[in-house]
């Protein structure tokens, strides 16, 4: 995954691999609501003072051979 950006007001992230965009989710999250991510594999960080996250099962490894 590379670096997250914000592109049309919305936090994205694109493979360094393949190029696919994935769209990261943004939210007020709780302690608990970051360990549940974390727990699922997912990713929790802070950009501009918004939490932005993925789930685990958005960050599935890139099947494209290099």
């Amino acid at each position: 995954m590379g670096p997250w950006h914000r592109d049309k007001g919305e936090w994205r992230s694109a493979c360094v691999r393949c190029g696919e965009t994935l769209d990261l989710a943004t939210g007020a999250l709780s302690a608990a609501g970051v360990a549940a991510v974390k727990a699922q594999g997912g990713i929790v960080g802070e950009m501009d003072g918004t939490v932005v996250y993925a789930l685990g099962a958005a960050l599935e490894p890139c099947l494209v051979d290099v």
